[in-house]
């Protein structure tokens, strides 16, 4: 079933990605497994994403998007490139996105996006600590039971803010990491750690759907978690996976 959801999931996103795919396929290969779980575990809620850009997460983030569900966007404003996509996807699946041309410190977002809770949440809006930690702070734990939250760039070179903040933030809150994959950290509510990491570890060779797969088990800030390297095919973008 897990392998099955991977696949509709992905091979939706292809048909209309158009070349937005500004992450890894690595990257690409791991949300369409959690997205797999939650779809399999009937894990129902809306996606927020901050930071879209160009929209190739938000794009894929949408082929999970069930009758019932939305995703909400923030960023200060929809690029060239993600309007033409959008342009693109069914007049259906158009109506679940709601897109706010804003920064995510607006303080009227409280009204419309952080009185929410969410089933996945991307935070990949601004890198400073500054940035980092208010994010966190204001939309890392507005998750339902059982959600994700993941935090991009974590460990990168270019980025130490985005760690120092998460190192401050993290302890403190009732989120904790449970996977991280090419610099993005997945978290979730502290009660469900245990539902995550054991689901991970049970399901993770079908990630071997997009190619080989290599794993680990860690702890950070005293919490376990399974570090993963995805050996996955960048060529795997161009088409479908039978």
């Amino acid at each position: 079933m897990i392998q099955n959801a991977q696949k509709n999931i992905f091979n939706k996103y292809i048909v209309y990605r158009d070349g937005n795919y500004p992450f890894p396929a690595e990257s690409v290969a791991v949300f369409c497994f959690l997205l797999s779980i939650q779809a399999v575990e009937r894990i129902s809620g809306p996606v927020l994403e901050l930071g879209v850009e160009h929209g190739g997460t938000a794009f894929l983030l949408a082929q999970s998007i069930e009758h019932n569900e939305k995703i909400v966007l923030v960023d200060l404003k929809k690029s060239e490139r993600f309007k033409k996509t959008f342009e693109k996807l069914p007049f259906e699946l158009q109506s679940k996105f709601i897109f706010f041309e804003t920064n995510s410190r607006n303080p009227n977002l409280d009204n419309v996006v952080t009185s929410d809770r969410f089933r996945f949440i991307h935070i990949d809006a601004g890198h400073s600590k500054s940035d980092v930690l208010h994010d966190a702070k204001r939309f890392g734990e507005l998750l339902i039971d059982k959600g994700v939250t993941c935090f991009d760039d974590v460990f990168e070179i270019r980025w130490p803010g985005v760690t120092e903040a998460l190192f401050e933030f993290l302890p403190k809150s009732r989120i904790s990491p449970f996977l991280i994959v090419n610099r993005k950290l997945y978290c979730c509510k502290d009660k469900d750690h245990s539902f995550y990491y054991k689901k991970i570890l049970h399901y993770i060779d079908n990630v071997s759907t997009f190619g080989n797969v290599r794993f680990w088990e860690e702890t950070l800030l005293g919490k376990d978690l399974i570090v993963a390297k995805i050996d996955a095919r960048h060529s795997m973008l161009d088409g479908p996976i039978k």
